[in-house]
């Protein structure tokens, strides 16, 4: 390639005796002027050099005369917004090609979209190529740009094709080629650079985009295993880098962040913001098998890194605790927990709903002694199982409660303060759990000890 272009160059424009002048245009240099290129001695003109400057695009004036000529001149603002912008030498010019574009659309579309022409004529991938390997530091420049300021960066004129794989001529490439324009000159090749319209603007957001949806794709997986095994460090690690590397020029908001792991989650069962009590989860991410872990997210923004710490404490309480002390809360190893911070549930004691569908109520309202029993009468009996459930329906009418169980530990006793009036064990010897629990085992057991119980109370 290098010889035919040597030979091109040489033959066309310098040897060729029937040319009087010879021009050749484009966004870099193909090489260097030189003896060993087959072309020397030309004249170049750069965007930053002003005999040049109206040559490259449409000025305001010219711009205006085609809005006019067709009738177009209302749309002048939103031309300008999206393809002025360019500083060629000491002219304010518009990219033709979009401007073309648009008014074109325009004759034949009432109220039409502006939209990013030139994006379309290649595929931009050298603004994902710089993305990519950018550093730190280099993504603090590009969040500055995308915000609107300028960054002060030192420019090669210079610029060859061959130039374009190394890093450090980025902003050289980017300028010479239309991605910023310099609207200053601050000292000898260097410059104020910043994004010049709208149209660029988009490239450089959509190029964002591209790369960041690739990066979440690659690393998602990694961060839900990661908080499924509850390694913290890799998990922040992860999020991290992701977040250096994708987001940092958009809004810092909270809202914004909460949206951002809901994208990030793409393609997993995700819940956004279900109430729990008076606060709200913002994230679940249900397991794909119902007994493995969920993963529940709470977002906080801070106003400066002193307060990182605090607000994470915050946002743990806000999490852990909603529940953490709501009665039935521990019921089942947690589940209630699970179901009133997950599911929006309403806990009711389950002896109470039984109760309710039974119609217990009418036969115990006029009932002088109510019976009920259980497997073990313990301490945790008296938290509300089923035979208190029973005994405090009995006391609204003024009914005795007597409870009957298999076994009975010293902390029964704290039933009768919670209103079973007597209890007893019915087993009547030394036995093992086998015999005890064998159906007609049981049922003389509890025969034989009712029987008693009833005989003293009618002495």
């Amino acid at each position: 390639m290098v010889t035919f272009l040597k030979n091109v160059f040489s033959s066309a424009l310098k040897t060729n005796t029937s040319l009087e002048k010879g021009v050749l245009t484009g966004c870099l240099r193909i090489s260097k002027e030189s003896i060993f290129t087959g072309l020397n001695n030309f004249k170049v003109h750069s965007i930053l050099d002003a005999p040049s400057e109206t040559a490259f695009g449409f000025t305001q004036a010219e711009v205006q005369q085609l809005l006019d000529d067709y009738e177009l001149s209302s749309h002048i603002a939103e031309v300008r917004e999206w393809y002025d912008g360019y500083l060629f030498g000491t002219a304010d010019i518009y990219n033709p090609w979009s401007t073309l574009m648009y008014i074109d659309r325009a004759r034949h579309q009432e109220t039409p979209d502006a939209i990013s022409f030139w994006a379309n004529t290649s595929s931009n991938d050298i603004i994902y190529k710089y993305i990519q390997e950018a550093d730190s530091a280099l993504y603090q420049e590009f969040e500055q740009l995308m915000h609107g300021h300028s960054v002060e960066k030192t420019i090669k004129p210079e610029l060859t094709y061959r130039d374009m794989d190394d890093i450090s001529n980025i902003y050289s490439f980017l300028l010479l080629t239309g991605y910023l324009k310099a609207t200053k000159q601050t000292r000898r090749n260097t410059y104020l650079l910043v994004i010049p319209n709208r149209e660029v603007y988009e490239i450089y957001n959509d190029s964002f985009m591209e790369y960041f949806t690739n990066l979440k794709h690659t690393k998602k997986s990694e961060f839900i295993a990661a908080l499924v095994e509850e390694d913290v460090v890799t998990a922040e690690r992860i999020l991290s880098f992701i977040l250096r590397k994708g987001i940092s020029y958009y809004d810092n908001k909270e809202s914004f962040y909460h949206g951002f792991l809901y994208g990030l989650f793409d393609g997993y069962q995700v819940e956004s913001n279900r109430e729990s009590g008076d606060d709200r989860l913002d994230l679940i991410i249900y397991p794909e098998i119902f007994k493995d872990k969920a993963i529940v997210i709470e977002c906080k923004h801070s106003d400066s890194e002193d307060q990182l710490v605090s607000d994470s404490k915050e946002g743990a309480e806000q999490l852990g605790n909603a529940y953490a002390n709501h009665a039935g809360a521990g019921a089942a190893g947690g589940l209630g927990f699970a179901f009133l911070s997950f599911l929006n549930a309403d806990l009711v004691p389950g002896i109470y709903l039984i109760l309710r569908t039974v119609h217990l109520e009418q036969a115990i309202a006029d009932s002088d002694i109510v019976v009920t029993g259980e497997g073990r009468l313990d301490h945790q009996t008296a938290m509300g199982k089923a035979p208190v459930g029973v005994a405090r329906l009995a006391k609204k009418y003024g009914a005795r409660t007597i409870a009957f169980a298999g076994s009975v530990t010293p902390g029964a006793t704290a039933c009768n303060a919670a209103g079973i009036d007597a209890f007893f064990p019915i087993v009547r010897g030394i036995t093992t759990l086998e015999d005890a629990m064998k159906p007609e085992n049981a049922k003389e057991n509890l025969r034989a000890s009712a029987e008693q119980v009833f005989r003293l109370l009618i002495i």
